[in-house]
């Protein structure tokens, strides 16, 4: 048994960052904005007399 699993090189692409499809991106657009809803309704009920 070899270890040559650790000695090729990997095929990743080279960029800005991943490559995702456009439904994950908006959906993670989506997600996001909610959490930001979120956290300020949260720092609203926590900052309130």
């Amino acid at each position: 048994m070899t270890k040559k699993y650790q000695k090729d090189k990997i095929d990743t692409p080279t960029g800005d960052g991943f490559v995702v499809p456009e439904r994950v991106s908006v959906a993670m657009a989506e997600i996001a904005g909610s959490m930001r809803e979120g956290l300020l309704a949260l720092l609203t009920l926590l900052t309130s007399p």
